[in-house]
């Protein structure tokens, strides 16, 4: 039962839209419910209304966001709220990203040392894997990656500028940065 706290008021329990909620009391169910990101959850029950990817409320009160294969971890983190966790499942990501200022949390799995795991690999693009100038603090947060092939001419594997985010147990490996 996904909604332990709501029961019917009779015997007749039908959740015609499958979403944990009985008819009778689904906000999903009213002619005017919105579903933003077209996940098959109205906006009304839906921790993540503007991502359809998977997302769920964290236990500290922010929400985490999945970044699956072949999905964007940018385009995650442009979503991304202060207080949530962006979690990248095991795979190589070629991208760059910027968190964007924000208080977030960017999490790879157990990988690193021990691979495989979450890789950022910035494919040699003349620019950093992770880009950290926007006033991020140590409530920004990256944990257990591996940032690979960063390359530009200040900070190939990270650039930060005038912040101060936390990075723990990360690998940064074939960077290169061209300032003398």
């Amino acid at each position: 039962d996904l909604h332990p706290g709501l029961s019917c008021g009779g015997d007749d329990c039908d959740d015609v839209d499958g979403n944990g909620y009985p008819d009778e009391c689904d906000p999903c169910l009213e002619g005017s419910a919105i579903d933003t990101d077209g996940d098959g959850l109205c906006d009304a029950i839906d921790p993540c209304p503007e991502f359809a990817g998977p997302c769920y409320n964290g236990e500290d009160g922010g929400r985490i966001l999945i970044v699956t294969a072949g999905s964007s971890i940018q385009a995650i983190i442009n979503v991304a709220e202060d207080g949530d966790t962006v979690l990248i499942e095991d795979g190589i990501y070629y991208e760059v990203i910027d968190t964007l200022g924000k208080a977030i949390t960017v999490r790879g799995g157990d990988g690193c040392g021990g691979e495989p795991g979450a890789v950022i690999d910035g494919t040699l693009l003349g620019t950093s894997v992770i880009t950290c100038s926007s006033g991020e603090t140590s409530s920004t947060r990256f944990i257990g990656l591996k940032i690979t092939n960063g390359g530009t001419y200040y900070g190939g594997g990270m650039y930060i500028n005038g912040t101060s985010p936390l990075v723990q147990d990360c690998c940064f490996v074939g960077n290169q940065s061209y300032a003398a």
